[in-house]
C-alpha cells in the first residue's frame, strides 16, 4: 500500500480506489481512464469514406496495442492475478479489433 504524508486523509478517504495498484502506480487509474476516453472519441467520429473508415480501425489498433504495452511492461496491479486478468482482456480487445480491421479491409461479405 502507499501513503501520502502532506495529505493523509485524503488517503485514508480515496485510498480504496489505489488498493489494487503497486507502490508508485496510482497513476496507472488515470492514464487507463484517458486511453478509454481516446478510444470514445475515436469511436464516436463517423467515417465518411472506406479511408476513414480504415484509419479509424488503425488507430484503434493502435491505441489497443499501446494498452497492452503500457500493461505488460508497468504491471501496475500488487496481485499477479490481476495484471494476469488486464494482460489477457486487453490482448482480446487487441485480437478482435485486428480481426474486424482485417475483415473490413479485405471487404469480406460479412461486411456487406
Amino acid at each position: 500500500t502507499w501513503d501520502n504524508p502532506e495529505h493523509h486523509y485524503w488517503v485514508l478517504r480515496y485510498g480504496m480506489f489505489f488498493d489494487e495498484m503497486r507502490g508508485g502506480y496510482q497513476w496507472w487509474l488515470f492514464v487507463d481512464a484517458c486511453i478509454v476516453f481516446m478510444l470514445g472519441i475515436v469511436d464516436g467520429v463517423v467515417p465518411t469514406t472506406m479511408f476513414q473508415c480504415r484509419m479509424r480501425n488503425y488507430v484503434n489498433c493502435g491505441i489497443f496495442a499501446v494498452q497492452l504495452i503500457m500493461i505488460v511492461v508497468c504491471r501496475p496491479y500488487r496481485m499477479p492475478i490481476g495484471n494476469i486478468f488486464f494482460v489477457v482482456a486487453y490482448v482480446l480487445q487487441l485480437v478482435a479489433m485486428v480481426l474486424i480491421t482485417i475483415a473490413h479491409s479485405n471487404q469480406t461479405p460479412t461486411w456487406g
